[in-house]
């Protein structure tokens, strides 16, 4: 019944203002909803013309993903530039920053690991060139986590990079 949800909703609301440990449960299940997820990544593909008429070729580039998740845009835009860096024998300076404000979802990004559903809508080309199949999954490959720099920031408190081409948020 109504009064029953309304003494329930109540009773975890104060136990939520009295529990650190409950307060933790909390933030880690937001942050698994929103930070695991498994969004469109091909309109990241939409960026490539406007990162490329950029002349990567001739003043390097610096690309900052504020609010990486899981990785998997960071590492569709790394595999994406290593296609063009690829095809144009281009080996020039390249900074890709990936950030979140959690350093569990940052640590599980480092790691390029992703479940077959997370990465069944790549290109077969690049599934088969950047994934390895590994015990839970596929791993993306070490050259691809090379070029990405991940790291815990927030940025409501800390203060933002500087001198980007590129500062993608989605």
């Amino acid at each position: 019944s109504k009064a029953c949800r309304l003494s329930s909703l109540e009773y975890y609301g104060r136990l939520l203002e009295a529990s650190e440990e409950e307060q933790k449960k909390m933030k880690q299940s937001i942050l698994k909803i929103f930070c695991t997820r498994s969004e469109d990544w091909t309109s990241l593909l939409g960026l490539k013309e406007l990162i490329l008429n950029r002349n990567p070729e001739a003043n390097g580039m610096r690309i900052w993903l504020a609010g990486c998740g899981n990785g998997l845009d960071a590492y569709v835009i790394a595999m994406m530039l290593s296609d063009h860096m690829e095809s144009h024998k281009w080996h020039g300076k390249l900074k890709l920053f990936a950030t979140d404000m959690d350093e569990e979802i940052v640590s599980a990004a480092v790691q390029g690991h992703f479940s077959e559903d997370d990465i069944q809508n790549l290109p077969e080309t690049w599934r088969r060139k950047y994934f390895r199949q590994a015990a839970s999954g596929y791993q993306v490959s070490q050259a691809i986590r090379n070029m990405i720099i991940f790291s815990v920031h927030d940025v409501l408190t800390n203060p933002a990079f500087s001198r980007l081409d590129f500062l993608i948020c989605r």
